[in-house]
């Protein structure tokens, strides 16, 4: 780094060269790069030669210290200028403090003072200019990152981070960020591309990025030299705040608004891409930005209703999130309306029931038809489970989307969704049934043909095959035409005929052998399958010489 530099300006050469002599003789990282003896020399001198430091006198012929001193202050405001004075003259310093003099350094020269106040001066400098330094490097970012800021305050504008902030300061803003904004009227656009997801899913980041940077290529030369602002609030969503001199009236505004919305419509349909624009109702202030964002974008979600790639004005629409009045109750039907729509002989035609779950005199919010397809597929994975199965396993990845129910963009796409669903699910559960309900009643037959000597229960029985109780009792009564400890009981009482008949145990040991634990308990049951005792039954067959196997069927 350089040395600062020093002038010298004093009409006497012996002070001149004594402030040489100890300049030179010194430590000081300063350098002295000339001398003169008067101020308009100086002055001559500044304009080829800038320096850090104008040591000069005050009283000097042609121009003395403080006219020099004023000149500087002029033309070159960075030089700092040291006055030297004597004593007894000390009330020059009241007119160079007004000058703006860095110090003031006193005759007659006492070298040691002299270095000690000409380096606290360079320090100074020093400091000085890595302040500037510092702040021409911070100017400098922040003119990079000027564009980035204006982007992040516009898109709090429209998110109402600002709402703490008066109109005047909102206005600061536009002038400090250059945006080209009119004083009057404004009217905001909510535009969201339709499809999105659709566009997207086969490309790379890099790609999705430059398809990005596409889209507002296009609005800004859309919107060219208006007066407007706008940014990206979400992928594939933007706002757009048009403004409009305070000579248009709010329907001229709002006309000029859909003319705007139309422009940018055609312009995406040029590239064969869809948008869907929501409009708001003029305002008057900066401050109400956000509220009439979030008018254009309830205004937006009617495309849900009247579909894709329309303009829908705020003023034409009526905002509800009902669905029905009773959610609680409306869920009860979709449940029992399930168990009809899935599992009964005479299933009804599933397009024209959905209508009892969509009814034409209520206005479904986006988020209460998601809610609903959201409820019925729940309520189906819960029916479809009684059989072990997880019905998504079974159909394919784009069956059960449960992510794309968040995504439905209109309310068609909902049901065609719902109706497909349900169709795929009846159909499986009719593939199936008859296969399942044979397996599980067979099961159930060799669990009863392993444990019939122990205790056996239908919960057991269920636990082990992992179904209800009552399903798995319904389903093997449907197979076989009796229940299960129908079919336990027979079962039973066919093996004690057969060890009455084959064997010579006691009835007692029959008793416990055939899973009963009281013989009394044991001879009614027999005597009501039979008609007979086991005794009267031993002696009538022909006791143990009847060899023949008898199994339950």
């Amino acid at each position: 780094m350089e040395p600062y530099k020093l002038l010298i300006v004093d009409d006497f050469f012996v002070e001149r060269e004594c402030v040489k002599d100890i300049v030179e003789q010194s430590s000081l990282d300063v350098a002295i790069i000339g001398e003169t003896s008067n101020g308009a020399d100086a002055l001559a001198f500044i304009r080829q030669v800038q320096p850090d430091f104008v040591l000069t006198d005050i009283e000097m012929p042609y121009m003395n210290g403080l006219q020099l001193a004023e000149h500087i202050n002029r033309l070159y405001p960075s030089i700092h200028i040291i006055f030297f004075i004597f004593y007894h003259k000390f009330e020059y310093a009241k007119q160079a403090v007004q000058l703006g003099a860095a110090s003031f350094i006193m005759k007659p020269i006492v070298e040691e003072d002299f270095l000690i106040e000409l380096d606290r001066i360079i320090q100074l400098r020093r400091r000085q200019k890595e302040s500037e330094a510092e702040e021409y490097r911070l100017k400098q970012l922040l003119a990079e990152s000027l564009p980035l800021m204006a982007t992040k305050w516009t898109k709090e504008l429209f998110m109402g981070l600002h709402k703490a902030q008066d109109e005047q300061w909102l206005w600061d803003c536009v002038q400090y960020y250059r945006f080209r904004l009119q004083r009057g009227m404004y009217v905001v656009l909510a535009v969201e591309m339709n499809g999105l997801e659709t566009c997207l899913s086969d490309m790379s980041i890099e790609q999705r990025e430059l398809f990005k940077l596409r889209w507002e290529d296009w609005l800004a030369e859309l919107l060219g030299s208006a007066s407007f602002l706008w940014c990206e609030t979400s992928e594939g969503q933007w706002a757009v705040l048009l403004s409009f001199n305070p000579e248009v009236e709010s329907d001229q505004a709002l006309e000029e608004s859909y003319k705007t919305a139309e422009d940018i419509m055609v312009r995406f349909e040029r590239e064969n891409l869809s948008v869907s624009i929501g409009i708001s109702e003029p305002i008057a202030l900066l401050a109400e930005v956000d509220r009439k964002y979030e008018q254009a974008k309830r205004a937006l979600r009617h495309k849900f209703h009247v579909g894709r790639g329309v303009m829908i004005s705020a003023s034409e629409v009526e905002e509800t999130d009902a669905l029905w009045e009773d959610d609680a109750g409306l869920l009860s039907v979709i449940r029992r309306d399930m168990q009809k729509l899935l599992f009964a002989d005479d299933s009804p035609d599933v397009a024209s029931y959905l209508e009892n779950w969509f009814p034409a005199n209520r206005i479904l919010s986006q988020a209460a038809a998601c809610n609903l397809c959201y409820a019925a597929a729940l309520y189906g994975q819960q029916l479809i489970s009684e059989w072990n199965e997880d019905l998504s396993s079974q159909f394919s990845a784009s069956k059960l989307p449960w992510d794309k129910m968040l995504r439905f963009e209109s309310l068609a796409e909902a049901k065609d969704w719902l109706i497909q669903y349900l169709l795929d699910a009846r159909s499986f559960i009719q593939q199936r049934s008859v296969a399942q309900t044979v397996i599980i009643a067979n099961k159930v037959k060799s669990l009863i043909s392993e444990r019939y000597a122990g205790t056996v229960t239908v919960k057991e029985i269920s636990e082990e095959l992992h179904y209800s109780p009552n399903y798995v009792n319904n389903v093997f009564k449907g197979e076989t035409g009796e229940t299960i400890l129908e079919y336990l009981t027979r079962f039973r009482m066919e093996q004690a005929k057969r060890l009455l008949l084959e064997t010579d145990r006691k009835i007692h040991d029959i008793t416990l052998a055939v899973g009963y634990h009281h013989e009394t308990y044991f001879r009614n049951v027999f005597r009501q399958y039979t008609g007979m005792t086991p005794k009267e039954y031993r002696e009538k067959m022909g006791g143990s010489q009847n060899r023949g196997h008898i199994h339950a069927h």
